[in-house]
């Protein structure tokens, strides 16, 4: 594998929903596997024809899965000090929508001019314009260069008016290394090791697994979810038996699930 690494700005920040809730709108603190993925997977996709929706063995799965048989893994690094708070991390705001909650009301309340056909819902965004973040996919070699084209195609992260500006995309050499105190400003499993100085946020963000991505179907979240350690510059940590450690030829160090680097996913 290589990896594929993107210098991306943002033009005002993100908003990406937490699965699961409905009148509250809160938006994850940072873009987890599965956005990236997705992110990469709309260029990817879109260059090679592929239809947003497709089948295996007659079920209905998001494209993206095409781009998780190449790519079974990324990361992302906040690396822009000015937009990151030193204790909270990126800072949420919330806009306040006149949303229409008409699904959630009762049968006799649903009528023309019924005062309970809208309601006031929260939105969240992280509010951090033009700030820069580092991406991070790991790729089998014989994609490598088709992706590395793609990732010049990728416009939003999260919702579609999350716009980005897509900086710098160049490929990677990495090996694994050994060492078990390592620093790290990458994002990784809450499982895959323990920080011990130097600041971050945990958050619960979905795995790049196929079944996320399987379409009219009831999912069990707390299969497809786990905590994740989001550092706010480079921490230093301990890295437990469950994790794999690389190091790339720019010197950074990433913390990733222990099957990503046997090929199990």
């Amino acid at each position: 594998m290589k990896l594929l690494k993107i210098l991306a700005e943002l033009h005002w920040g993100y908003a990406i929903r937490r699965p699961v809730f409905s009148a509250a709108q809160p938006t994850v603190r940072a873009p987890p596997p599965t956005t990236l993925l997705g992110a990469l997977a709309r260029a990817y996709t879109t260059i090679k024809q592929i239809p947003e929706i497709t089948t295996q063995g007659g079920r209905l799965f998001s494209s993206t899965i095409k781009l998780l048989e190449i790519c079974p893994w990324a990361t992302l690094a906040l690396i822009d000090e000015r937009l990151i708070n030193p204790v909270i991390g990126p800072i949420e705001t919330h806009d306040i929508l006149k949303a229409v909650i008409a699904p959630y009301l009762r049968r006799e309340n649903v009528y023309p001019g019924s005062a309970m056909l809208y309601g006031p819902q929260p939105h969240g965004k992280i509010y951090a314009p033009s700030m820069n973040v580092t991406l991070a996919y790991f790729v089998q070699d014989e994609y490598a260069d088709e992706l590395m084209r793609s990732a010049y195609g990728i416009v939003a992260l999260g919702c579609k008016e999350a716009v980005v500006s897509i900086k710098e995309v160049h490929l990677v050499d990495f090996t694994e290394i050994h060492e078990r105190m390592v620093k790290t400003a990458f994002y990784f499993p809450k499982k895959a090791g323990i920080p011990l100085s130097g600041g971050y946020v945990m958050d619960l963000f979905t795995l790049p697994k196929a079944e996320h991505f399987e379409l009219a179907k009831v999912k069990d979240l707390s299969k497809l979810s786990e905590e994740f350690i989001i550092p706010l510059g480079s921490i230093e940590v301990q890295v437990s038996h469950e994790a794999a450690v690389v190091k790339d030829a720019e010197g950074d160090v990433l913390l990733i699930p222990r099957e990503v680097m046997r090929g199990d996913k």
